[in-house]
């Protein structure tokens, strides 16, 4: 078992901090970073009925992101990449070569005609 020292600085096992982070919005894995808004949704008499967290983005003035879609975006927590595949949207990667490259500049014809070797693919 694992323990971590929270802010107030009492220890805490790693499911109690990740329990922590759950209700209040946080990063699940760093618990610090504001990932979840809470939304309180009222009754019809007005009385709170539930409350739900909705990801949040936070994006910094140099364009970069903080949070992306409920994902703490810091070195220890998730890279951009890793975000948007857990969130099964697409990832842009670079793989395309210098044949097709040419193919898509100078059309199919000409680039059979250049006989260069095929460079590899860019991971």
């Amino acid at each position: 078992m694992s323990f971590s020292m929270s802010e107030d600085g009492t220890v805490r096992s790693k499911a109690a901090m990740v329990e922590h982070a759950k209700k209040n919005g946080l990063c699940q894995v760093c618990g610090e970073i504001k990932t979840h808004e809470r939304i309180k949704q009222r009754g019809i008499r007005g009385m709170l009925t539930e409350q739900k967290f909705i990801p949040i983005t936070v994006q910094r003035d140099d364009g970069s992101y903080e949070v992306y879609k409920g994902y703490c975006l810091h070195p220890r927590c998730y890279t951009l990449k890793q975000a948007k595949r857990k969130l099964g949207e697409p990832v842009n990667e670079r793989r395309s070569t210098l044949c097709e490259h040419n193919q898509q500049t100078h059309g199919t014809q000409q680039s059979q005609q250049h006989s260069a070797p095929r460079l590899p693919l860019l991971r």
